[in-house]
């Protein structure tokens, strides 16, 4: 929790520039698509809660998350330019930016949002 938090407060700080205004004039409002998963799993709650906090924090954006298929399906969606910004889990980036599968993204990591641990994993019996 406390890495999304210094995560959160970045990202309040490089927004904080777009919160100027030129002269007498406000600037306008940026809408931001953000593409996370499908309802009920992490990448909503955790977009819906970062959309929340810079929404508050900055009047001239308005990030407005949407729920997607995943990770799959974010990375065609940037390309393509229908989403502005995603979560992506690692190794669906990693596959993306090596080429794995697909030809290779030409897409850029902004930040990584938190560490995925991996695992052993057995049969029970």
């Amino acid at each position: 929790m406390y890495f999304a938090s210094v995560i959160c407060a970045a990202a309040l700080l490089l927004a904080g520039g777009a919160a100027a205004q030129d002269g007498g004039k406000v600037i306008q409002k940026s809408v931001i698509s953000l593409g996370t998963a499908t309802p009920g799993g992490g990448f909503p709650l955790y977009g819906n809660a970062f959309a929340q906090a810079m929404n508050e924090a900055d009047a001239t954006i308005s990030i407005e998350p949407r729920n997607t298929k995943g990770s799959n399906e974010n990375i065609p969606l940037l390309e393509k330019g229908e989403l502005d910004i995603a979560l992506v889990a690692g190794e669906s980036s990693y596959e993306a930016f090596m080429g794995i599968g697909r030809p290779a993204t030409r897409l850029k990591i902004l930040s990584a949002m938190y560490s995925s641990p991996g695992m052993f994993v057995v049969r029970a019996d």
